[in-house]
């Protein structure tokens, strides 16, 4: 979804924050989709929505 976005963003012509609101808009309904096709049952793949969020820092 993130190379989708950018080209999305680059056609429309969108630059600079405008481009990074665009992708964070992107990303966040890419998540709350995620999200919603997992029937919202994220201790199904995590053990809790703190490990969900900062898994991908540690």
């Amino acid at each position: 979804m993130s190379i989708i976005g950018g080209v999305i963003a680059g056609i429309l012509g969108f630059t600079g924050l405008t481009r990074f609101i665009f992708y964070f808009f992107v990303m966040a309904v890419t998540s709350v989709g995620l999200t919603a096709k997992a029937k919202f049952s994220i201790h199904s793949y995590f053990d809790s929505w703190n490990r969900c969020f900062w898994v991908r820092y540690l």
